[in-house]
């Protein structure tokens, strides 16, 4: 799903494929939001045949990839909460 991290200007960049579900990166964006250590979150899509979506992260201080991870795990736990409700 993810086709590439990168660094750009002092933002991590996760470029997704083509396919990705563009309501979950949304989630993403919004709970990055949310964190107190995050100054910027965005989800970019230029054009929706021809680009990849990406997020752009951009932190306070310290370390990106542990934001977004932490956000991740949130939404996880959120969801096998959800799935255990039907169970």
């Amino acid at each position: 799903m993810i086709k590439e991290i990168k660094e750009e200007d002092g933002a991590l960049v996760l470029e997704f494929d083509k396919d990705a579900d563009i309501g979950l990166l949304n989630a993403l964006v919004e709970r990055l939001n949310r964190r107190e250590n995050v100054s910027f979150a965005a989800f970019k899509k230029v054009h929706p045949y021809l680009d990849n979506p990406s997020v752009i992260v951009k932190v306070k201080k310290g370390d990106a990839k542990q934001e977004v991870i932490g956000v991740i795990d949130e939404m996880l736990s959120f969801w096998k909460g959800i799935s255990q409700e039907f169970e």
